[in-house]
Order: structure tokens, then sequence, then C-alpha cells
């Protein structure tokens, strides 16, 4: 049985199998709907966590325990002079996740790519902090400033094309120089919702810390 939770926060969340503890694991990209696929039932806990939507869907069966966990997150994005046909080629997903792992110096599996969007080609992507992390909080803080520093040094070989611009946890836009006219953004509402999506984001977490202050 598919079933699917809808969350009213940006966050990010993972499923577990009760009987050891392990990481159930999610779908695979899909090249054809251009988002992770929706599980199919090969497995019990097969899942897939929509981010643009903050919907887990996941696969049970009867006598199958799943745990669900949330995540302390940062969303990040970047915009490659690049276009979606040439980015899709020879698993550009993988590739992509794999580079932008090592430039922030963090391990692969706690970066996951939640959306790419046209125009020219826009990456939305999360970074989880570690499992065992006594302060993943500052992990994830240090990791977005790293973004900020390093990314904006990096060349076309880094990433596989140039870096045009980035949106930070936040939804601050930084653009590169070279890079500083973006009008030909002005129409596209994919970015638009993005940007949106955010700082919404931002505001939830203002909310969130002002209630914990309240008590």
């Amino acid at each position: 049985m598919l079933i699917t939770i809808p969350y009213p926060d940006a966050n990010a969340y993972k499923v577990y199998n009760a009987i050891d503890n392990s990481l159930a694991i999610p779908t695979d990209w899909d090249y054809t709907t251009e988002t992770w696929a929706v599980p199919t039932g090969r497995y019990c806990g097969e899942n897939r966590y929509t981010g643009v939507l903050n919907e887990l869907q996941f696969w049970i069966e009867p006598g199958c325990t799943l745990l669900i966990r949330p995540r302390d997150v940062i969303m990040l994005a970047i915009r490659l002079e690049w276009d979606l046909k040439s980015f899709y080629q020879d698993d550009g997903i993988t590739i992509f996740t794999d580079r932008m792992a090592a430039t922030l110096g963090i391990h692969a599996g706690d970066l996951k790519v939640v959306q790419v969007y046209e125009g020219s080609v826009i990456v939305e992507f999360m970074v989880t902090a570690p499992e065992d992390d006594p302060e993943p909080q500052a992990t994830l803080k240090s990791v977005e400033k790293k973004f900020e520093e390093v990314v904006p040094t990096l060349d076309v070989n880094d990433l596989g094309a140039p870096v045009m611009q980035i949106v930070t946890n936040e939804g601050y836009v930084i653009t590169m120089e070279g890079f500083e006219d973006m009008g030909d953004l002005a129409n596209n509402k994919n970015f638009a919702n993005l940007i949106e999506q955010f700082e919404q984001a931002r505001q939830d977490l203002w909310d969130q810390q002002n209630n914990k202050d309240a008590d």
C-alpha cells in the first residue's frame, strides 16, 4: 500500500525499518518525470520525499513496521549556465550530487536533489546533518557558509558549467560576476516559487523560535 503524508513545513524526513533500525532505501530519480520516482512496492519502506510539495510517500505491507524521523536540513539552490538535456546526460543527478558534496566536504548521502528547473539549469537541493551529529544546526550553518564562500570560486570543470547564481537557505540570491543581469528570470515561475518557498521556510523557522521563546 502506498501511503502519502503531507507536511505543513519544509523539512526532511527519512524512513527506517523498525526491526533493525536500518535506513529504508529511497527511490531513484525518474528522468522522464524529472523528479524522484513514485514507490511501486519493490520492497517495504521504498520511499520518496518531495520537497517542493512537502510530501512523504512510502510503501508499506502487512507485518512490516516503519519509523519516520525528522532530520535537520537546509535548502540551497544553484543556477548553472547549461541546458537541461546536457545536464541530464550520463546520470546528471548523481554526478551533480557527487560533485557538490565533494565541494561542500560532506557525504553524498547527506545531499539530495529536490528539483531541477529550466532557466538555464536551476538545481534545488537539501543538505541534512549526519545522524550522529551532536550539533546538527551548527554543522548545517557551517555547510551553508562554505556554500556561499566556495561555490563562487568554482570554474566550469568543477560542476560541468559556469555558476550564474546561488540561493542561500534564507532565500537570498547571490549573483556571480558577469551574471548580474537576472532579467531573463523575470517570468520564470519556477524560480519565483523557489524563492518564495525558501522565504516561507525562513518565516516558519522564525515563528517556531518565537513560539519556543514565548513558552
